[in-house]
């Protein structure tokens, strides 16, 4: 079994991380363990009912475990993996690996297989555990397992039915205010002007086509800021919002494992805004999106 042992992050990054060590396990023909996933494990029916938040999913389990539960479990497990670490007792009972926020560790290399075919459960601790290709190889078995419980989803399609009945194409943007304002010095901070105008941009783009805009934000904005732009808010909920990015033709937003797992989810374009002063060929990203699909 590959197990989770430290929680690293918001809700983006745990699903990422995730992503990765669920695909390995497949791959592998392993089981996978998030206990870690304590704050998230509620929003869908595939962990909502296990303490350990497993993958495949035990469906014969039928109660919710509690929030003290899963906090308490979780930090037993990180506390024996790092005291394991930190004793040397790295490959027995568990095979512990351990990396800093700079490391990473390819999932496809010698060291994660060497520990994935042992005879010990492996304790992985750190973010940068990546494998692309095995994600891409079970894409579906992941949007699976990942699929938000009912009362979410009838949120995010009362509000993407909506726009799309009176638009052509929706586009949907993250701002991202909030904590990126003193995130790596505020460089990927944009102001709600700044969003405006890419998104004139994009619809110029685009001409004759009804381009609406779904803006989801971790913090309050007034729609007069867009002008005569077509401009719809998100449900407001945080998994709600990321699943309706999912559903929208294509996101444009600042580098975030929230719009990256929106973007893998929905296997929509994404664009990444890495300077405000850029100029994104939205109508461009689709043209190939389309294609690749095809």
């Amino acid at each position: 079994m590959i197990i989770v042992a430290r929680r690293l992050g918001q809700l983006g990054n745990r699903l990422i991380l995730a992503s990765h060590l669920m695909a390995a396990a497949r791959e592998y023909g392993l089981e996978f363990a998030n206990p870690s996933f304590v704050e998230y494990a509620h929003l869908f029916p595939s962990t909502a009912r296990d303490l350990w938040c497993r993958f495949p999913q035990d469906p014969s389990l039928s109660h919710e475990p509690t929030r003290r539960r899963r906090e308490l479990t979780a930090k037993a497990v990180y506390g024996v993996a790092k005291g394991l670490w930190t004793c040397g007792l790295r490959k027995h009972p568990f095979h512990v690996i351990r990396i800093s926020l700079e490391q990473s560790c390819d999932l496809e290399g010698d060291e994660f297989l060497a520990a994935a075919y042992g005879d010990q459960h492996v304790l992985a601790m750190g973010w940068l555990f990546r494998g692309p290709r095995l994600v891409e190889k079970h894409a579906d078995a992941i949007r699976q397992y990942f699929q938000i419980a009912e009362p979410h989803q009838q949120a995010v399609d009362a509000v993407v039915n909506k726009i799309r009945a009176e638009s052509d194409l929706v586009v949907g943007v993250h701002i991202r205010h909030g904590d990126y304002a003193t995130f790596e010095n505020g460089i990927h901070y944009y102001s709600t002007s700044q969003y405006a105008s890419m998104m004139h941009q994009i619809v110029e783009q685009l001409p004759g086509k009804r381009v609406a805009f779904l803006v989801c934000s971790n913090s309050p904005f007034e729609r007069r800021a867009f002008g005569n732009l077509q401009v719809y808010s998100g449900p407001g909920h945080m998994v709600e919002d990321m699943y309706a990015l999912a559903a929208t033709d294509c996101i444009i937003g600042p580098p975030s494992t929230y719009t990256s797992w929106a973007s893998f989810y929905g296997r929509k374009p994404l664009a990444v805004i890495r300077n405000a002063e850029d100029q994104m060929n939205v109508a461009e990203l689709l043209e190939l999106s389309a294609r690749n699909v095809a």
